[in-house]
């Protein structure tokens, strides 16, 4: 049976995950001529990823060790970094939602089971998106 430091680690792990995926999604619906203070959902999804990586310093320590424990204080550092320049005004919203998948993936390397980036169902995301990007372009209906 698992101890409580790997209960509250998995519970800490769940709530970064669906966080990562929350910001991803609001920054995808910020309308053009937003204001800093639009964002203000997004940042305390990152505030509260920020929170959850906090916790699971400690609880990883105990439940991994401290490679992975200094793993969740970068992410940690990341992301407060992050949430810093959104809170600015800094990002824009494809910005934001690059550096939401930068962070989603540094999570995942040292969390393989959150990946979804490669689900049998959609495919890969990312190659789907730049082929998507690409009949765009020769259609002329974006400029990238």
């Amino acid at each position: 049976m698992p101890g409580k430091e790997d209960y509250f680690l998995t519970f800490n792990k769940d709530e970064i995950f669906k966080n990562l995926i929350a910001v991803e999604g609001h920054f995808r619906n910020v309308k053009p001529g937003f204001e800093s203070g639009d964002l203000a959902c997004i940042v305390k999804h990152l505030a509260d990823i920020e929170g959850h990586a906090d916790e699971a310093i400690s609880h990883s320590l105990i439940a991994e060790g401290k490679e992975v424990s200094a793993k969740y204080q970068q992410l940690r550092d990341m992301v407060r970094e992050f949430r810093h320049k959104v809170q600015k005004g800094e990002i824009t919203p494809e910005e934001g939602i690059k550096k939401t998948r930068e962070l989603r993936a540094f999570f995942e390397k040292f969390n393989p089971s959150y990946d979804v980036s490669k689900c049998a169902t959609c495919g890969n995301v990312e190659e789907t998106l730049e082929k998507l990007k690409n009949i765009l372009k020769k259609l002329s209906l974006i400029h990238i």
